[in-house]
């Protein structure tokens, strides 16, 4: 299965998220997070620094969607890390401003 732009996209974003922290200035260095987007943009070699950050990324991308709140306690518990981590991600736009 190959992922659309849209879903490309999103990976992106996660992994830049879960990369960046918690705290208002990066806990990685911007160049690195930059390197990050560009490879997995184009299939390049991921930096070693933010590997598990992708990796992360790209499981939750292949996760099925739950369709129960059991389907959805068993995500939270087989991937806690995942579940636990915090991310201030918006996707969408402005209608009316």
């Amino acid at each position: 299965m190959t992922k659309d732009k849209d879903q490309e996209l999103i990976e992106i974003a996660i992994a830049w998220c879960l990369a960046w922290g918690e705290d208002l200035e990066p806990q990685t260095d911007l160049e690195t997070l930059s390197q990050m987007q560009e490879a997995m943009s184009k299939q390049g070699q991921i930096p070693d620094t933010v590997r598990s950050y992708v990796e992360n990324a790209q499981t939750l991308n292949q996760l099925p969607y739950p369709q129960t709140l059991e389907a959805l306690a068993d995500i939270a518990q087989k991937h806690s890390t995942l579940w636990e981590s915090k991310i201030g991600l918006v996707y969408g736009g402005a209608t009316k401003i």
